[in-house]
């Protein structure tokens, strides 16, 4: 998403993200096959940036645990 959205910045993208996200997995959970499985990864750019990071992964995997 690098350059097309900042989510997270602003108040409430992390709900409004985590929503977009649990649908997008839901739709790939739907469409597999019976026994099939597979691994889901959310990736950023700039990695280095420890302390972004951390902020962000925390905010993002909070909004997510209060969906389900």
């Amino acid at each position: 998403m690098a350059g097309r959205k900042s989510w997270g910045q602003g108040g409430g993208e992390f709900d409004r993200l985590a929503g977009l996200l649990n649908a997008a997995i839901a739709g790939l959970k739907e469409n597999l096959h019976h026994g099939e499985q597979v691994k889901i990864m959310l990736h950023l750019a700039e990695g280095t940036k420890n302390d972004t990071f951390r902020w962000w992964f925390d905010e993002i995997d909070n909004a997510m645990c209060h969906m389900t």
